[in-house]
């Protein structure tokens, strides 16, 4: 079984460097369509060698009440990404057809997907089976693979983007990929980390993509710092908990 899921991730990254080629799949932010296409393959790739390589995080391997109580404060976070305030006041609108909000939510899905496969299930599995062996280590493992994670978005800039818009997208990069590596950490369940994430994509992106109005107003700010310093202190404290990764044992050849 694990030779077909390596097989399957060779297959899914030459599909789309000939997608590319001939300009269906895109690294464009602009293409929502090509972007979809580029993450969806990815999506495949990155989970096909995860399957590959490390086959125990795709389920709770903790008490579902610790899972609950893990997931539930970030899952609170990213629903409040959507600007519940004004939308509710009547300051922003829904202007999208329902194909253009399924649309988003596709590509929302597939961004969850792969960058929690390939951020959390690799890269940061990776550093703690290296360095995770203490609680001490764990912390570290976290802190570095989630600012890398915020980092990488820098270079946005390079598409255009605006210094004020990357920085803070740098900002909340850092902070969800902090709150899903915890989760992922806590619980060992990587598609509770892509929930969060999707979502918080989602919700984000559905007014700027699919709307029009005032989304920072002053009632939306006090609620968005507060919530967001509330889940702070709580996953720094469920950080201070987390158990170090326990080796994985050796496998004879």
């Amino acid at each position: 079984m694990r030779k077909i899921f390596k097989i399957s991730s060779y297959i899914s990254l030459i599909l789309l460097a000939l997608l590319y080629f001939f300009g269906i799949a895109s690294f464009d932010a602009a293409d929502t369509v090509g972007m979809t296409v580029t993450r969806a393959i990815a999506s495949v790739a990155f989970v096909s060698m995860l399957l590959d390589y490390e086959t125990e995080v795709w389920r709770v391997s903790c008490p579902h009440r610790r899972a609950l109580f893990l997931t539930l404060p970030a899952l609170a976070v990213a629903v409040n990404n959507f600007p519940w305030v004004p939308f509710i006041s009547g300051g922003v609108k829904l202007t999208s057809d329902a194909k253009s909000i399924a649309l988003l939510a596709l590509e929302c899905l597939f961004i969850g997907i792969f960058e929690e496969a390939a951020f959390r299930g690799i890269i940061l599995d990776f550093v703690l089976e290296r360095f995770g062996g203490t609680k001490k280590g764990v912390f570290y493992s976290i802190f570095i693979t989630s600012a890398a994670f915020g980092l990488i978005h820098l270079f946005n800039l390079a598409a255009g983007a605006g210094f004020g818009a990357t920085l803070l997208q740098v900002g909340y990069s850092l902070l969800i990929g902090g709150m899903c590596a915890i989760v992922f950490v806590g619980t060992r369940c990587l598609p509770l980390a892509m929930l969060i994430h999707s979502a918080y994509d989602f919700c984000g992106y559905l007014i700027p993509r699919c709307g029009e109005g005032k989304i920072w107003t002053v009632s939306e700010i006090v609620l968005t710092a507060t919530l967001g310093t509330a889940a702070f202190i709580y996953y720094l404290i469920a950080l201070t908990k987390l158990e170090p990764k326990p080796k994985k044992p050796a496998v004879g050849r």
